[in-house]
């Protein structure tokens, strides 16, 4: 909290204030120790409220055509009203409706709307603070007006007490008083909830046994400031609450010097912690108001009206980008996490899957076995047989059907005629396996077969009929495991550099006479498998 004469620490957490420490405009080394004591604080983030006497305000009415033009005309406007002062900002107010009012003539005042322009210099004592946030690792939450921040507190306040009461909350005006460290006195006066005036002061902190002295500062402060609220349209038929807020002994002398009509109330800072919700935790009595302003806008999630500037922006934007880096790479840890916890939820469940199925098959183990001694017993060995049969799919998985193989080529000839065939099929006698589960090793398996084919038939054609059966073969012995194709075509057709060619009778007699040859080559590609 940043006031005329230092800076009030206060931590808040959970709607709950503990005063820390504060530290004067005047002390030598001022940023060093509000350093120290931010970090003593162990938060995650620091407001700035201010609460220093200079602060600018002003109400203004403006028209805005659309949507869009809304931010450029309030900027516009706020340059005009606080040319002189960088930290500005705007909120717009509800319109204040008055028994007395008639109808407005001017359309164009219909049209517009009602804001509350607000403003703070940048002085060197703010620097001074900035600069000593920067210091720490903390992200800048933001920087508001303490009236501002505190105008919708009055209204809680106000109800909260009217129910004590136990009479309707009527009053348009709330003024809250209280006494902040440092000497001032802030005065707030809000109508409906909203910012209508707000002052401070310089008022002697109270001394034991000399309470007639304060409250007679006090109220001549608060004649004052009642002498100021006909100019913003108050009247004594609105209602009027006033709230002060400090040690009873020396808030409840107040209620006797008040003339104007309106309804008192006195309470010690604790007392209206506990009726808005909060807590609060200092140790130098109970009449500083400052930690109850610090615990209600601490608790917010956002500001009503925050300012910025350069200096503001220096701290914040680089924190804000580390914090939302940091809350993805925390979600993504956390997705990992997760991630992994399934996984290993899926691991314990298979591993206990896995020792329930070890079980079963134990017990599946011991039953054959018993049933083993059942059949021995009876005269029937079933390692023998298991044997017996093992052996068998192995020579199954290793036969090669020769003549299932021959009469499938057979069906395929067509007007072809066989010369000769033979048959290889190389490996070893029998196939020794460690496992039943093992696939055996591919046998070298080969059909060759021959034709042959008179010396006056063309060689074009009779290289068609040699690659029309391999396809056809193809077709049938792809599922038996068995690949065919030409290995020697009838007459080699390929160009290699020289034509050599017989004409005449000499021709005609060598192709009566020769004999040309052709053979196909049918090899086992792949296992077969066995019936079983």
């Amino acid at each position: 909290m940043m006031m005329d004469e230092g800076v009030c620490v206060h931590k808040v957490s959970g709607g709950s204030a503990v005063y820390l420490d504060s530290v004067p405009w005047r002390t030598s080394d001022f940023e060093v120790k509000l350093t120290s004591v931010l970090n003593e604080a162990k938060v995650t983030s620091v407001l700035i409220l201010n609460d220093a006497v200079e602060q600018h305000y002003r109400k203004e009415r403006i028209v805005i055509p659309t949507s869009f033009d809304k931010a450029n005309i309030i900027k516009r406007r706020l340059n005009v009203a606080f040319p002189s002062y960088p930290m500005r900002a705007a909120v717009e107010l509800k319109e204040q409706t008055s028994g007395g009012s008639g109808k407005k003539d001017n359309k164009e005042i219909d049209k517009s709307k009602p804001y509350l322009f607000a403003a703070a210099p940048s002085t060197e004592t703010f620097s001074r603070l900035i600069r000593s946030i920067s210091q720490t690792d903390y992200n800048l939450f933001g920087y508001g007006l303490l009236p501002i921040e505190s105008a919708g507190m009055l209204r809680i306040l106000a109800q909260k007490l009217a129910q004590k009461r136990k009479a309707p909350a009527k009053a348009e005006w709330t003024i809250l008083v209280g006494q902040h460290r440092g000497g001032g006195l802030r005065q707030i006066v809000v109508r409906n909830s909203e910012l209508a005036l707000t002052r401070v002061t310089p008022v002697e902190e109270p001394r034991q046994g000399h309470s007639d002295a304060w409250a007679k500062d006090v109220s001549r402060e608060l004649q004052a400031t009642l002498s100021y609220l006909s100019r913003f349209g108050y009247s004594p038929d609105d209602g009027l609450n006033i709230i002060i807020i400090g040690s009873k002994e020396y808030a409840d002398v107040l209620d006797g010097m008040i003339s104007v009509p309106s309804n008192f109330e006195s309470l010690s800072p604790f007392e209206a912690a506990k009726l808005l919700g909060l807590k609060l935790h200092f140790a130098d009595g109970d009449h500083f108001s400052d930690g109850l302003h610090a615990a209600w806008s601490g608790r917010k999630l956002t500001l009503e009206l925050p300012l910025s500037s350069k200096e503001i922006a220096d701290i914040a934007g680089p924190r804000k980008i580390a914090s939302v880096a940091m809350v993805l790479l925390t979600c993504a840890l956390g997705g990992a996490l997760y991630q992994a916890s399934l996984e290993a939820q899926g691991l314990y469940q298979d591993s206990r899957n896995l020792e329930i199925s070890n079980a079963q098959l134990a017990e599946i183990e011991r039953l054959y076995q018993e049933e083993i001694k059942r059949k021995s017993a009876l005269g029937i060995d079933v390692n023998a047989i298991t044997s017996s049969l093992d052996i068998d799919h192995r020579i199954q998985r290793q036969h090669i059907d020769i003549l299932g193989l021959l009469k499938t080529v057979s069906e395929e000839l067509n007007n072809l005629r066989i010369d000769s065939f033979e048959f290889k099929n190389e490996g070893d006698v029998l196939w020794s396996s460690p496992s039943k589960t093992d696939i055996p090793p591919v046998r070298n398996a080969t059909l060759e077969l021959s034709f042959s084919y008179a010396g006056n038939v063309n060689p074009q054609d009779g290289n068609k009929e040699m690659d029309d059966l391999v396809s056809r073969l193809n077709v049938k012995l792809k599922d038996m495991g068995y690949l065919a194709k030409v290995s020697v075509p009838l007459q080699n057709l390929t160009f290699s550099g020289a034509i050599d060619r017989e004409v005449g009778l000499t021709a005609n007699l060598r192709a009566l006479s020769d004999r040309y040859t052709s053979k196909i080559l049918i090899q086992k590609v792949e296992h077969v498998k066995s019936p079983g």
